[in-house]
């Protein structure tokens, strides 16, 4: 089918408190509303409605032990929630589709010397919602673990000329029951700027 339109109205809103007793030491508290609504058409259809409401809860806590080390630790949990006119339709009564989320993040950047500067990053992803229920509608859920890891170098010749690599390793494992699409990825970054 060809779309004809498509519209997105978002409204988001975002608050957080921060608590830094010393110069080594941050840490912060934010929440992040956000509720999307989608109205599509597709030629010679009706319009469809449906919507997304999220709530996102985060922690971290930034540490400066040394001068020339920064590290982030965060927790984050987002709670999903959409609806989609199937919920309802007698024939499909589809539920609404939850995929709440809970993420870490481990974050460091080290300078060795003032011209180089090495970074690390993970990140660890983790849903577990998987609902069943085929015998009425779709089976439906966010089931999945994901890996995000990356490490790099950057030197600084000069002023104005740098040299920096970085790697990165991503895996996405899903529950088979919910989607397919288990991989893998190794990726080498070499960049050059002047």
């Amino acid at each position: 089918a060809f779309t004809d339109e498509q519209n997105v109205h978002t409204n988001e809103f975002a608050s957080r408190v921060t608590y830094r007793p010393c110069r080594w030491f941050r840490s912060s508290i934010r929440y992040q509303f956000r509720d999307d609504d989608y109205s599509t058409r597709f030629e010679a259809q009706d319009t469809v409605k449906t919507g997304t409401r999220s709530h996102i809860y985060t922690y971290d806590v930034m540490l400066q032990p040394v001068h020339a080390l920064v590290t982030t630790v965060s927790f984050s949990r987002q709670t999903a929630a959409t609806t989609t006119p199937a919920s309802l339709a007698s024939s499909a009564n589809t539920p609404t589709f939850n995929a709440d989320v809970n993420t870490w993040l481990l974050s460091a950047d080290y300078f060795p010397t003032p011209n180089v500067t090495l970074t690390g990053g993970l990140q660890y992803s983790q849903a577990d919602n998987f609902n069943d229920v085929a015998d009425t509608a779709l089976p439906l859920g966010a089931d999945f673990h994901q890996l995000d890891l990356t490490t790099g170098l950057k030197w600084s010749l000069t002023e104005t000329t740098s040299v920096g690599a970085e790697y990165a390793l991503y895996t996405y494992n899903p529950n088979e029951n919910v989607e397919s699409g288990e991989y893998t990825a190794h990726e080498l970054w070499l960049e050059i700027s002047k």
